[in-house]
């Protein structure tokens, strides 16, 4: 899942049935919230990091 949202930079994708019916959607969020640790808040950012974006 996390390959098919970053090659095609999606931010959403459909999750259907077996034929093929809408029954949800999984976010870019949920992807996150999966693959990060429980405490991944608490954590301190890395050193030159600020807010998610590193200093150039």
């Amino acid at each position: 899942m996390t390959s098919y949202l970053a090659t095609y930079n999606l931010v959403a994708a459909p999750v259907v049935d077996e034929i093929g019916r809408l029954v949800g959607a999984v976010t870019v969020d949920d992807v996150l919230d999966h693959l990060l640790p429980e405490d991944w808040r608490e954590r301190a950012l890395p050193e030159g990091e600020v807010e998610g974006r590193a200093r150039g």
